[in-house]
Formats: C-alpha cells, sequence, structure tokens
C-alpha cells in the first residue's frame, strides 16, 4: 500500500512539472535589429499621453517609485517602503499596511503584487519570510510563510507564479506556481546554472508582465521571452533573440570581477514590454545599452530609439519609456524636477497646468500611454 502511494506521488508530481513547449517561436537577429535604419517617430506611432500628479499630503509623500500597478479603480504606487492608493485624477486614498513587529505589519517590502479578481493586495517581506495580504480597502486579512529567495512574483486566481531568484546558481526552477501556502501547483526547469563564487546579483526591473490572459516572462540572461499560460499550466517560448557571437556566457555569473571585466563582450534581453501593437525591446550589448520598438503586423522589423532614455515626447520635452504594462496601459512616471526643467518648453495643455502648480518638492506625476486605435 505504501509503495502505492509512493507510486502514485511520483505522477502526481511528474504531471505539476508542465511541459515547456517551443513551437511557433518568432526569432529575431540581435545583430539585424541593432543595424535597422528605422527610427521610431511618436507623432506617427498613435501613442497618446495622459498625466496625473498624485496629490501629496502628509500621509502621501512619494519618493522615488520602485513599481506603478494599475487596476480598475486605483494607481497603486510602491515607494520607499511604502504602498500608496491613488484614484485615477491622482487623489490620495489611502496607504496599504504600515511598517512594525506587529501582525499585519512589514518591515521591508521586495515586491508587491494584486489579484484584482479577488480584490487582493500581497507584498513579500524577505526581513520575515512572508507574504502579507491585505485587500483594497487596506485591511490585513492573512499572511503566509515562504522559502526566500523570490525576485519578482504575480499573484493569479488564487496562487502565485514566482521567479526564484538564482543566488547561487544552482536554483533547480525558473518559475513556479504555488498556492498561497506553498504546495506546488506547477513548476519548470532552470537551464541558468553556474558556480557561483561570490553571489552576484544584477538588478531587473521586471521579469513578468500581464498579457490579457497569459503572462509574458522574461527570465535574466535567457535569450527566450516565455508565455505562461494559466489555464493550463504550460510555459511556451514566445520570443528567440539570437545574439549570436554576443551570446552572454552564464559562467561570467559565477564571480562579480567576471561579471564586471568580460560582460562588455556581450548581450542580454534587459527588459521587454509588449502590448497588441508594439513590443518595447531593452537590451545592453557590449556594454551599451540599447532601445528598440517593434511594430506589430509590419514587416517584422525593428525601430530604433535614438534616446537610451526613450521616446520623445515632443509636447512635454520628455523622453517616455515603459516600465510597466496593465490592459493596453503603458506606464512610468516624470519626477517633478523634470517636469519643471521643461516647463518653458512644455506644450501640452495638460502637462503645462500641471506644471505650473508644481514645486521641487511635489510628487511625481504618473504618465499613461495608450494606443489611439
Amino acid at each position: 500500500m505504501k509503495r502505492l502511494i509512493s507510486c502514485l506521488f511520483f505522477i502526481l508530481l511528474m504531471m505539476a512539472c508542465q511541459k515547456e513547449m517551443n513551437s511557433g517561436v518568432d526569432s529575431y537577429d540581435v545583430d539585424a535589429i541593432r543595424n535597422s535604419n528605422k527610427v521610431f517617430n511618436v507623432e506617427d506611432s498613435g501613442l497618446k499621453f495622459s498625466y496625473i500628479p498624485l496629490e501629496m499630503s502628509d500621509s502621501s509623500l512619494v519618493g522615488d517609485i520602485e513599481k506603478i500597478l494599475l487596476t480598475k479603480d486605483y494607481i497603486i504606487v510602491r515607494s520607499n517602503e511604502l504602498i500608496f492608493l491613488f484614484d485615477y485624477t491622482g487623489k490620495f486614498i489611502r496607504r496599504i499596511g504600515t511598517q512594525g513587529d506587529g501582525p499585519g505589519q512589514y518591515k521591508s517590502i521586495w515586491d508587491v503584487s494584486v489579484d484584482e479578481s479577488e480584490q487582493r493586495l500581497f507584498l513579500v517581506d524577505y526581513s520575515i519570510s512572508k507574504v502579507l495580504e491585505y485587500d483594497l480597502k487596506g485591511r490585513f486579512l492573512s499572511d503566509y510563510s515562504y522559502n526566500p529567495f523570490w525576485w519578482t512574483f504575480e499573484a493569479i486566481d488564487g496562487s502565485f507564479l514566482i521567479n526564484p531568484m538564482n543566488l547561487f546558481g544552482n536554483e533547480a526552477y525558473k518559475i513556479k506556481l504555488t498556492t498561497y501556502t506553498g504546495d506546488s501547483i506547477a513548476y519548470f526547469k532552470n537551464d541558468i546554472l553556474y558556480k557561483s563564487q561570490d553571489n552576484l546579483l544584477y538588478p531587473t526591473v521586471k521579469c513578468f508582465q500581464r498579457y490579457h490572459d497569459e503572462i509574458v516572462f522574461r527570465q535574466q540572461f535567457n535569450d527566450s521571452i516565455y508565455t505562461f499560460i494559466p489555464h493550463t499550466k504550460d510555459l511556451v517560448i514566445r520570443y528567440y533573440f539570437d545574439f549570436g557571437d554576443a551570446h552572454f556566457p552564464f559562467e561570467l555569473l559565477e564571480s562579480s570581477e567576471n561579471f564586471r571585466t568580460q560582460s562588455v563582450n556581450y548581450g542580454f534581453v534587459e527588459d521587454i514590454t509588449e502590448t497588441d501593437d508594439y513590443v518595447f525591446l531593452h537590451i545592453t550589448y557590449k556594454g551599451k545599452s540599447e532601445k528598440y520598438i517593434l511594430r506589430k503586423g509590419s514587416d517584422g522589423s525593428f525601430y530604433k530609439v535614438e534616446k537610451d532614455t526613450g521616446v520623445l515626447i515632443k509636447t512635454a520635452d520628455l523622453y517616455f519609456w515603459p516600465k510597466w504594462y496593465n490592459n493596453e496601459r503603458l506606464v512610468n512616471y516624470f519626477s517633478a524636477s523634470e517636469i519643471l526643467s521643461k516647463r518653458d518648453k512644455i506644450t501640452d495643455d495638460n502637462l503645462k497646468e500641471i506644471a505650473s502648480s508644481m514645486s521641487d518638492e511635489s510628487n511625481p506625476v504618473v504618465v499613461i500611454a495608450t494606443i489611439d486605435k
């Protein structure tokens, strides 16, 4: 009987390790991307920009922004170990959670995610190895222990999709799907393996992007971009970027000295953001940060972005590049100092009015770009 139970457990475990499918992959030659003579022009792109100044009060002092999440009703901002909720006029609504040692309090935030279907917000606190759960009214609901370390995570349909931090070079899985309490639902083998000498950590903007009913996943230093399909729990290669002779060797991750001195000879994908119309690609190539935009439905070629800071919004005289995405909305922000430095050159009426009432101490302005179709 024990042997039968063990066999059943093994079968279930193998079923949980879902298949990774590779058919129908869009492959791109990075040399061809870099040799493109097309330049992206915002005026011809259909991109429309809206600006939302975040209300400032004693309870809503926003500093550098680490993450912005959009829901149907709220703009959620993570800044300086705090979580703020604003509405779409920029009015401050509330803060979620407080710092401290008591029940429902946290010490430091590593990442935050929202499961909008459940109206729940989750934040990871490494210092106590827990995920804390709140509703969007700010009420603490529960906490869950977990095994560190994660890079980022997404809360989806009552589960967590996790990108484990490959801190020692021997992490078994590139992503895992678990219940809130940590039980495995599905997991996928990690191919980026090396023998770490000093636990090199390379910063990352984001690993997951929700795209309609799918999750786009980028693993640091992996030339492939993946799609995770929640309803089938499959992982599919979405794009492959061929760096040729500049393909990044994982052995450089073994020591920070090797990475510092030799990574300038190679390339890798830094970030990717996708809409129905565009793919925004950020790569590092031989020590240089470069950005490109694929216009979907065209000839499949990429457009150059002339400035590493992004595309120029002429009516603001400021550069925009999407850091976050939600439901065909591309998101970033401008600091008060950025806007004030261009106050005399701004021709957008809304942004001009915002700038007229700003000071150097004002909260940032959230920028949302949509596609005019």
